[in-house]
């Protein structure tokens, strides 16, 4: 379980996996959230499930 009990998905363990080895070679990372409006990600998230995307 993830954060508020939510279960992790691969693209979290894919990216904590890239974030430790970037660490490990002394890089700096950062992380930048961009968030869409509501409306754009409700409509991709519609067309993922159809298998449009």
């Amino acid at each position: 379980m993830g954060l508020n009990g939510l279960k992790i998905g691969n693209t979290y363990i894919l990216r904590s996996q890239l974030i430790e080895l970037f660490a490990s070679y002394h890089a700096r990372v950062g992380i930048v959230y961009i968030e869409q409006p509501f409306k754009q990600w409700k409509l991709q998230n519609g067309l993922r499930r159809k298998g449009a995307c």
